[in-house]
């Protein structure tokens, strides 16, 4: 997990520090901090147990349950509507679930339909331009043709794919769901002396110190912090992977980036934000008007007409084209993308006062919204 490498990355760094605790569950003195911040122990109890049976169902999962998938999402749900004024990240994290969890159960429908031989090579096509749509016909025939070489190959890189954003999800839970329920419960005494103690980072104690200032600015800040650690130290090296782990994952990385919409209201897809530009070469002169529609000389006379060349307007040595082929795997133009828009767009959203209702949405009816490949068409079994 995420925590387990922090844990490994600050011991191997400090070889005469007294060890990092693998685990912050088995870190600290709970209670004991709990009770210096004259928390409810029973209730804090409760809620870091729930979030550690969460956490270890989740650990164990493979897609035979994804119950426990769920859970977690959920509770991020109930942790936002407790704190709205200042749990912004985790509200923005129910709906970015949604939209991650809607192309899981594409990946896994695609998957297994191809594993139990349910589908022919031409299917396999119409089911890639279902779920990536849009994406250039050379790169869906080039799936296509891997497919057709070896369909169980194919479905072993989704299968990778799957697992890999099952991975991803409980590598975000295990290292910031807690911290939220260490704040819920002891506040900034509680995360101080998890930061003494060194179950939690600079960033984590920086951020967490904006997000209880009360300054709206700040909270916003804070948050966004909180959020670029996911998406650069915990998630960021599964992105890596599966966009270098294969030919076909690279090209599936590609189809996420063209079809990747905002899970936010008023947001702008990530094709739109981040665009591929190209520079192409222009003439110096371009013609408006041809010049066999202006006579260069007044009928039957020798008077000459001004511009009897035609119309021509002057061009840039250059102009850029936004193409859309960036690749949302990749951090840098993926938190191009959250930075500019989307989180800017669930500020807006969380200012307009529709955003609780909107997390508060099971994730199951979110998700159905987002789906590229429909249940009518192949069901989400999961445990297959």
């Amino acid at each position: 997990t995420a925590t387990r490498r922090h844990a490994e990355e600050w011991n191997a760094a400090r070889p005469d520090a007294p060890p990092h605790p693998p685990d912050p569950w088995s870190g600290p003195d709970w209670p004991a901090l709990l009770a210096g911040a004259e928390a409810d122990l029973e209730a804090a109890r409760r809620l870091l147990d729930e979030a550690l049976e969460i956490r270890d169902r989740a650990a164990t999962t493979a897609v035979s349950d994804d119950a426990p998938v769920q859970a977690a999402w959920e509770l991020y749900a109930r942790l936002y509507a407790d704190h709205p004024d200042q749990f912004l990240w985790a509200g923005m994290a129910k709906l970015a679930g949604a939209t991650f969890y809607a192309g899981f159960q594409d990946v896994h429908v695609l998957r297994r339909a191809i594993e139990d031989g349910a589908m022919t090579a031409d299917q396999v096509e119409e089911a890639l331009e279902k779920l990536y749509p849009g994406l250039p016909d050379p790169v869906v025939r080039r799936l296509v043709d891997l497919g057709a070489d070896d369909l169980a190959g194919l479905a072993g890189e989704l299968r990778f794919v799957e697992t890999t954003f099952l991975d991803m999800q409980q590598n975000i839970f295990d290292d910031l769901a807690w911290q939220h329920l260490a704040y819920q419960e002891g506040g900034m005494e509680a995360l101080s002396a998890l930061h003494a103690s060194r179950a939690i980072k600079d960033e984590h104690i920086r951020a967490w110190r904006h997000i209880d200032s009360g300054d709206p600015a700040r909270v916003q800040q804070g948050n966004l912090e909180l959020l670029r650690y996911e998406q650069k130290q915990i998630i960021g090296d599964d992105y890596d992977a599966i966009r270098n782990h294969s030919e076909v994952t690279w090209l599936l990385t590609l189809g996420m980036s063209v079809v990747a919409e905002s899970p936010i209201p008023g947001g702008r897809p990530f094709r739109e934000v981040v665009p591929y530009e190209v520079g192409l070469n222009t003439p110096d002169r371009i013609p408006v008007v041809p010049g066999w529609l202006v006579p260069d000389r007044v009928p039957y006379t020798d008077v000459r007409i001004p511009g009897g060349e035609g119309v021509h307007v002057d061009t840039p040595d250059q102009i850029r084209v936004g193409l859309p082929i960036n690749n949302v795997s990749v951090f840098e133009k993926r938190w191009q993308w959250i930075r500019d828009d989307m989180y800017p767009a669930w500020v807006r959203l969380v200012g307009s006062g529709a955003a609780g209702d909107l997390v508060a949405t099971p994730l199951g009816d979110l998700a159905a919204e987002r789906r590229t490949i429909p249940d009518s068409w192949l069901r989400y079994e999961p445990g297959r």
